[in-house]
């Protein structure tokens, strides 16, 4: 039997030499994680439960690497997890987390228990903006029954753009109108999504953020390889 030379980490130098690069702003470590997925630093954590959920993901992502979410979870929470990464960060957020007039406060906290957020837009049955709900206008308030219609910024005193609104116009109206988040409506005032104050200072602090088509983080996930796999997989997709 013929054993083949095996080499570990520990069998391995590498020499030192001398680069021609005057500086380390001109190196490019950027490499492909597929045909299609390009990363700015070739780290990928792996999809171990000890290591990966959400929160190394977002942080991978930012940094210019990729996380995976480890797959010991029900398919509900796994896709819970890479929902929470694709809400985190993103130019326009395509189904920001909406309530209705009637909900209660008590739903606002199981809202945030779930998912985190703080923030909302307020629609009705038609997706047409009634008006937007931050933490400072429940902060205070102790009654849960209390409706989101008593609490929220009323339709008439918030600040809309269009479908078609830039980075340079959002920016403006951040600014000008000291606001942290803009509903994105059409000709009909129905909610398209959302820009967040968040999200324009965040694609400065981390230029080198690895992001999909929409400007959304990336992420992946872990399956199997059983039947049931293929249903995990699809929900994981779609997520």
């Amino acid at each position: 039997m013929r054993i083949s030379l095996g080499l570990s980490y520990d069998d391995v130098l590498l020499i030192p030499q001398k680069t021609d690069i005057s500086s380390r702003s001109l190196v490019d470590t950027s490499s492909f994680l597929s045909k299609k997925i390009k990363l700015n630093i070739p780290i990928v954590s792996a999809n171990m439960d000890t290591v990966t959920e959400s929160e190394m993901a977002i942080t991978m992502a930012m940094v210019g690497g990729a996380g995976i979410i480890h797959r010991f979870l029900s398919i509900e929470e796994q896709v819970a997890e890479v929902d929470r990464v694709k809400r985190h960060d993103g130019f326009i957020l395509d189904e920001p987390r909406t309530l209705f007039i009637n909900d209660t406060l008590e739903k606002v906290y199981e809202l945030i228990d779930r998912y985190g957020t703080t923030g909302f837009v307020v629609i009705d049955e038609k997706r047409k903006v009634m008006g937007i709900l931050s933490k400072r206008d429940y902060l205070f308030e102790k009654n849960f029954k209390t409706t989101i219609g008593k609490l929220m910024t009323i339709r008439e005193k918030l600040i809309t753009s269009g479908p078609r609104t830039s980075r340079e116009k959002a920016g403006e109206i951040f600014r000008k109108n000291k606001i942290e988040k803009l509903p994105i409506v059409d000709a009909k005032d129905r909610l398209l999504g959302e820009i967040t104050v968040k999200a324009l200072l965040n694609e400065h602090k981390y230029p080198f953020s690895c992001r999909d088509k929409k400007g959304r983080l990336i992420v992946g996930a872990a399956i199997g390889v059983k039947e049931q796999d293929k249903d995990r997989a699809r929900e994981l997709v779609r997520a």
